[in-house]
């Protein structure tokens, strides 16, 4: 528990070269400071934190402080190590390929990614933007030609839909599971046309309900038409020296399936790859945390696994630079845009006003176990306390815990309604971890 004083609109970055450090941030004090400040702004910022679980934080706190109406994205990393031979499950890719999708109209909101995810080079807005299919009941539908839509937007022709980026035709039916939907969808065709779209269960197969249409995002990050494939065969001529008739990945985009792995091969897809940046709205926040030696840490790793394996004439490699981008100019790109430097400890820049709390644990050997809890209750009548806990059951332990020993607290189900409570302590559920 922290407490905070939010800093004032002014003293927000506005323009861009525009670079402000805010100290003393303790606890989840940077998600709140952050979260106060866009809620109060409607801005929309890109988060750049240490690791996927420094992310996961941020995510779930951010989620926690800001109103439920306010978006907030969480870029998820592919969980691979550079030039593994295996590829990213299809859940990870559904989700980057929908924020990749949604990021370009977006006017306010906050986008959280790992420091080495936005290393990672990103398929061009052509690709991400302009691959998407709209279907609508009602509309002529020839169900060959879709097929081969599908196919070169790396969907995989399957019996039984069950996962992201499968589809499965049953005469006048088609089955698809979009990327970047939370359910598959049922085509009912009528002669050439789509006569009802209806969600339904991939365990049990059954229809759910129904829709007027429905979003096609592309399978996987790049695509599988034949133009791409012969691009994707000439660049590799280009790049590798060895008999293309040994190498696993080449033979399989030959003949138009995805292998695994082949996501470090992205830029043979491709005539330029871009970054997270080009995605951004115009009008975008940058915050980092210590992330600098992160990246360079992450780009020597990359380097010593590309000098292990690169001789490797079955299965060639890139080099690092065209996979990844280097932290100075990732670090450009930032510095273009307003951007504020986050830090637990103070700093030469605004230093907020969060406190650590003094350990007020509960301690079983005692008589009385909230004996160092009700004592700073007592020591800090005027201050609102908010108790949060991991999950309902734990919140209804501890609830009864505090009953016992005279500390009633008022349930709240969210950051505001504390805020609004005239209660002086309260008990949440929520994902914070200090």
């Amino acid at each position: 528990m922290s407490s905070a004083l939010a800093l004032g609109p002014h003293q927000l970055p506005r323009s861009s070269n525009d670079r402000r450090h805010w100290g003393n941030l303790s606890g989840s004090g940077e998600s709140l400071a952050i979260a106060q400040n866009l809620a109060a702004q409607s801005d929309f910022a890109l988060i750049i934190v240490e690791d996927s679980n420094a992310a996961e934080k941020t995510y779930h706190e951010l989620r926690f402080f800001l109103p439920a109406e306010f978006p907030v994205l969480l870029f998820p990393d592919w969980e691979t190590l550079i030039y593994d031979s295996f590829s990213p499950h299809q859940d990870i890719i559904s989700e980057r390929l929908s924020i990749l999708n949604r990021l370009p109209t977006m006017t306010a909101g906050a986008l959280v990614v790992p420091a080495s995810t936005i290393m990672q080079r990103v398929p061009p807005r052509a690709f991400s933007l302009g691959s998407s299919l709209v279907l609508e009941t009602g509309q002529k539908f020839d169900i060959t030609g879709m097929r081969r839509k599908l196919e070169a937007s790396a969907y995989r022709c399957v019996e039984t839909v069950l996962e992201h980026g499968e589809f499965a035709v049953r005469g006048s039916i088609m089955d698809i599971y979009p990327m970047g939907s939370d359910l598959p969808y049922r085509l009912d065709l009528f002669d050439d046309e789509i006569e009802s779209l209806r969600t339904f269960d991939p365990e049990t197969q059954l229809s759910i309900e129904k829709v007027s249409d429905i979003n096609l995002l592309p399978a996987r990050e790049f695509p599988l038409g034949d133009e791409d494939i012969r691009n994707f065969q000439d660049k590799w001529h280009q790049h590798f020296q060895v008999d293309p008739r040994n190498c696993a990945v080449y033979q399989d985009v030959s003949q138009g399936i995805s292998p695994a792995g082949v996501e470090y091969y992205l830029p043979l897809f491709f005539d330029e790859l871009e970054s997270l940046f080009d995605y951004l709205p115009e009008q975008t926040l940058v915050f980092t945390s210590d992330v600098e030696d992160i990246m360079n840490r992450h780009w020597q790793d990359a380097s010593n696994r590309y000098e292990n394996l690169r001789y490797d004439v079955q299965r060639p490699i890139l080099a690092p630079e065209d996979i990844l981008i280097p932290a100075d100019v990732l670090f450009s790109h930032a510095n273009k845009r307003p951007r504020i430097k986050l830090n637990q400890h103070k700093s030469k820049g605004d230093n907020l006003d969060f406190q650590d709390l003094p350990d007020i644990a509960i301690n079983d050997r005692l008589q009385r176990p909230l004996s160092d809890l009700a004592k700073f209750i007592s020591n800090n009548p005027e201050t609102k306390i908010l108790i949060v806990t991991e999950s309902n059951g734990r919140r209804e332990v501890v609830d009864e815990l505090l009953d016992h020993n005279g500390l009633g607290a008022k349930g709240v189900e969210s950051w505001d309604q504390a805020i609004e409570a005239d209660d002086i302590l309260l008990l949440s559920v929520a994902s914070l971890e200090r």
